[in-house]
C-alpha cells in the first residue's frame, strides 16, 4: 500500500508481477477501510475545489483546512455535489451546522448549494480570486514605490547636471586667455 501512494499502479503492477486490476481491488479494500475509521466530527472549515483531465470526467475534492486531509471526492461538479458532501459527511460524524467557513471556486449554484447544505455557514472565500487581488494590491504598491523612486532619482540626477553646468561655468570664467576651451583645461588641471 506505501508503495501505491507513490508510484502510478500500473507501474506497480508491473514492478510485482501482478495485474493491476490486482492491485487495484486491494487498495478499494484499504480505503474502504480507512474510510470507515474517518471522523469529521470537528471540521469546521472546508475547502471545495474541482478538477478534471482534458476530455475526462471532473471530481470535486473537499479537503478540512485546518487538519490539511482530503475529507470527501465526489465525481462531478454539478449542483449535487455540495449535497452528495454533506450526506458523506453526516455518515461520518460530521456535524453540517458546525461548518463555518468554506473556500470554493466563484461559481453561484456551488455558493448557492453551500448556503442550502451548509446552513450555518458565515464566509464564502474564493481563494483564487482574493489571491488576484493580494497579488494586484502588491503590484500597485510596487509600482508607486518604484514612481517614487524614479522621481526622487531624477532629482538626484538633475542637482547633479546643475553641478556639472556651475563646475562648466567656473572653468570657463577661469581660463587664461588664448588657451582653448575651459572644460578641458578644466580636465588638464
Amino acid at each position: 500500500m506505501e508503495m501505491a501512494r507513490h508510484l502510478p499502479v500500473s507501474t506497480l503492477a508491473g514492478q510485482l508481477d501482478e495485474t493491476d486490476t490486482r492491485l487495484w481491488r486491494f487498495i478499494s479494500h484499504y480505503v474502504d477501510e480507512a474510510r470507515g475509521l474517518e471522523d469529521h466530527t470537528g471540521v469546521e472549515a472546508i475547502g471545495v475545489d474541482g478538477t478534471s483531465r482534458k476530455g475526462r470526467n471532473c471530481i470535486t475534492v473537499v479537503a478540512g483546512l485546518v487538519e490539511h486531509d482530503v475529507t470527501d471526492v465526489t465525481p462531478g461538479r454539478d449542483s449535487t455535489t455540495v449535497e452528495r458532501f454533506a450526506g458523506d459527511f453526516m455518515d461520518h460524524d460530521g456535524v453540517p451546522g458546525r461548518v463555518r467557513l468554506v473556500t470554493c471556486g466563484i461559481s453561484r449554484g456551488f455558493q448557492k448549494d453551500i448556503r442550502e447544505h451548509l446552513p450555518h455557514v458565515r464566509r464564502i472565500i474564493d481563494k483564487f480570486h482574493v489571491a488576484r487581488h493580494a497579488n494586484e494590491a502588491a503590484l500597485s504598491d510596487l509600482r508607486l514605490e518604484t514612481k517614487r523612486g524614479l522621481t526622487r532619482q531624477r532629482l538626484k540626477t538633475a542637482r547633479a547636471c546643475r553641478m556639472r553646468e556651475v563646475l562648466q561655468g567656473i572653468c570657463m570664467d577661469s581660463r587664461p586667455p588664448g588657451h582653448g576651451s575651459g572644460y578641458t583645461a578644466c580636465a588638464r588641471g
